[in-house]
């Protein structure tokens, strides 16, 4: 998403909504194949698709077809490729097995989870746990309430 958002004229614009799109898009696609297909072997396919996509824009913009990295840098690489493959097929799985509209607001979880990994991860405590991005992450956890607040008659 964070290549996506740089396509805005603003920044996040044009660039989120096109990502907001292909989630849709996505998990729609992995809801209806997946009853009568393996949702892993989808995930993988998705998986394929995106990076052979992502590749073509970047050899496109004249971009090297194999990047230059230390072995650490690949060894990150590795290891983001592997987590990402876990979530998106535990992902697949649910909306296999579930409605997608009881699911997909753990979606909002991932800006919450995402800047407490990175600030463990990358110690950037300082800059994670800063009165703005906590104030950004009390919006985040209030609107997974209102979105799953149960209404009483």
């Amino acid at each position: 998403m964070a290549c996506v958002g740089t396509l805005g004229s603003h920044g996040w614009g044009k660039g989120f909504l096109i990502s907001q799109f292909f989630s849709a898009f996505s998990a729609a696609f992995i809801k209806k194949y997946s009853q009568s297909r393996n949702a892993m072997l989808l995930s993988g396919y998705q998986f394929l698709c995106g990076g052979l996509l992502l590749w073509t824009g970047g050899r496109c913009l004249g971009e090297s077809p194999v990047p230059q990295a230390s072995w650490k840098g690949w060894l990150v690489l590795l290891y983001l490729a592997l987590v990402s493959a876990l979530a998106y097929s535990i992902w697949s799985y649910l909306l296999k097995y579930n409605k997608m509209s009881k699911i997909g607001m753990y979606q909002c979880w991932i800006p919450l989870v995402g800047v407490i990994w990175s600030a463990v991860l990358l110690q950037e405590g300082s800059q994670a746990f800063s009165s703005f991005t906590l104030f950004a992450l009390v919006l985040v956890v209030l609107g997974i309430g209102c979105v799953n607040k149960e209404e009483t008659s």
